[in-house]
């Protein structure tokens, strides 16, 4: 099996696995929220507060990977678009 198909397999067996999961959450929160057990207010709460958290990770992660594979930066493109302008005036 070739690489790119071994990645396809598990992106699909993930996303399987989330829907699974997701059918599963879907349930017991019909059934805490019948129950009292938990308030919507509450759920919608914790949900902001795990976004931030999520968004804090995902933004590190990004960071890290642009370090790596060495990209430019939005800064960096500026700074070359500078440049190339200052030169353009030189050459006229």
């Amino acid at each position: 099996m070739a690489k790119k198909e071994k990645i396809e397999d598990l992106f699909l067996a993930s996303l399987g696995l989330l829907i699974s999961l997701k059918e599963k959450a879907d349930k017991t929160l019909e059934g805490l929220l019948k129950k009292g057990d938990i308030t919507k207010e509450h759920l919608i709460s914790r949900g902001k507060e795990a976004k931030k958290e999520i968004e804090k990770i995902v933004e590190k992660k990004v960071e890290e990977i642009h370090e790596r594979l060495n990209l430019a930066t939005k800064a960096d493109i500026e700074e070359l678009s500078k440049r190339i302008s200052a030169l353009e005036k030189k050459i006229k």
